[in-house]
């Protein structure tokens, strides 16, 4: 039988003999030794329970942290490369601006542009131009080529330009 032996809520079990338990009144019930041998063997089981689901959710947390990271350096690497075709597409605009002036000699030469903004300082802009005579007509292209780097990264983009004057 179980009994609160120092009234503090801690239960103590005793062995008694079948015949005694069974003699109670309610004849399906288990007898209260049977209970106490249960939660015998069942002392601890809450500890490895509560350590499992700390492992389970330290794993998910590290999971989550790892998937953060290579999802913030993919992103960073888009803007890499989206700054390297920029850099690219505004030599092409520039390149053609000099085959193309507004005022003054026209000339199809390389160059390379640097960038004074904040945002596209890291970027350069290395413009060629070559020119193609077809049935008398004078075609230029530029190819433009940005290059923008971040530490040891570094993205490159192409664009190519084919102009008629």
């Amino acid at each position: 039988m179980c009994h609160d032996t120092n009234g503090r809520g801690v239960t103590r079990c005793r062995s008694e003999s079948r015949s005694e338990s069974r003699s109670e009144s309610r004849p399906f019930s288990r007898p209260d030794s049977d209970f106490c041998n249960l939660r015998r063997r069942q002392a601890g089981m809450g500890l490895v329970g509560v350590i499992f689901l700390i492992v389970v959710v330290a794993l998910l947390v590290l999971a989550m942290t790892r998937m953060l990271e290579v999802d913030s350096k993919i992103y960073s690497y888009e803007i890499l490369s989206l700054k390297a075709f920029y850099a690219a597409e505004s030599g092409a605009q520039l390149g053609a601006n000099r085959v193309f002036p507004p005022t003054g000699v026209s000339t199809c030469s390389a160059h390379v542009f640097t960038f004074t903004d904040p945002a596209m300082s890291s970027c350069v802009a290395t413009v060629s131009c070559d020119t193609v005579n077809v049935s008398g007509q004078v075609f230029y292209t530029l190819e433009s080529v940005g290059l923008c780097s971040a530490g040891d990264v570094e993205a490159r983009r192409t664009v190519q330009v084919r102009l008629k004057p």
